[in-house]
């Protein structure tokens, strides 16, 4: 991700490296300094935090709300069960899928 810094005269410069991250609840949200992915937030449980961004005795900073992701949809596996014999079992399977919906980037299932 790439950091950029406006200067009084308008111009601009990467100020990625020199920005340092930081959260007030990592127990809800951690946030990266990996040079990799300087900036990412990640959930961690339900919470909020501040995330604060700091280069050369500056900062600025967000507020964040994490939430658990909303169940989308419940699908059961077989769809169809017959000759379910009497006095025998048969499985089902409950598979939800959670996140945000219209956006496969938030979503993930358990069964």
């Amino acid at each position: 991700m790439f950091r950029t810094g406006t200067y009084n005269d308008n111009t601009t410069a990467d100020l990625t490296a020199q920005v340092t991250w930081s959260s007030t609840n990592t127990a809800a949200l951690t946030i990266s300094n990996a040079a990799t992915n300087p900036g990412l937030a990640t959930g961690i449980a339900a919470g909020t935090a501040t995330v604060r961004a700091r280069a050369f005795w500056r900062d600025g900073q967000a507020n964040v709300t994490v939430s658990a992701a909303p169940l989308i949809s419940i699908t059961v596996t077989p769809d169809t069960l017959n000759n379910v014999i009497v006095g025998l079992t048969s499985s089902l399977a409950a598979t939800g899928l959670y996140g945000v919906a219209g956006n496969p980037a938030t979503q993930f299932s358990m069964t």
